[in-house]
């Protein structure tokens, strides 16, 4: 069985963060390999969680993400809930939604 894998005409990756009183929000957009992970793990790392209670990580407009750019998203999970934060993955497609469980040895991931 063949994996999935990136096409040439790869969706430029996106990712925009909104801030609230008590919430973050985070849109990841695009595709995430190995063109652009880099990007992926700078923007993740641009975004100030300090404020929020909760940290929403939308992935509805994330269309491809291999292995590693979904162990990025676990390792910002994982800071940011060591740091104190609710973490909460929304509407994540089935494939990624697997992956980032794979990933996260215990309890995984919280999807919405």
């Amino acid at each position: 069985m063949d994996s999935p894998r990136p096409r040439e005409d790869t969706i430029p990756l996106h990712v925009a963060a909104t801030t609230t009183a008590t919430s973050a929000w985070i849109e990841v957009c695009g595709e995430v390999d190995v063109s652009n992970r880099e990007q992926l793990y700078f923007e993740l790392a641009g975004i100030d969680l300090a404020d929020a209670d909760v940290v929403h990580i939308d992935l509805r407009h994330l269309t491809f993400c291999d292995t590693r750019g979904c162990a990025m998203l676990v390792r910002f999970e994982r800071a940011a809930r060591e740091t104190g934060h609710r973490v909460h993955y929304l509407n994540a497609r089935h494939t990624v939604r697997k992956v980032l469980c794979l990933l996260t040895p215990g309890d995984g991931p919280t999807f919405v």
